[in-house]
């Protein structure tokens, strides 16, 4: 199914990645809109951007290849 047939359906759709509570965590403040987050907090979302990142298993897996074939002395651990 495609994305557009879901909202075509005129049902409730809820749609979350955690996004907007890891803004609240880093200091998104209420009445602050999630939406503007970008410009007015772009650190942050440079931040998290990292660390998921950091987490996505390909990378992960990628990073332990080359710490096998000693391509790197270190393991990186978020």
């Amino acid at each position: 199914m495609q994305i557009r047939e879901v909202f075509d359906r005129k049902r409730f759709v809820f749609l979350d990645g955690g996004m907007g509570t890891q803004l609240q965590a880093r200091g998104l403040q209420p009445g602050q809109k999630p939406e503007l987050a970008a410009l007015e907090m772009p650190e942050v979302l440079t931040a998290m951007n990292q660390i998921k990142n950091a987490l996505d298993p390909k990378h992960i897996l990628n990073d332990q290849k080359s710490y096998v074939k000693g391509e790197t002395n270190h393991a990186t651990t978020v």
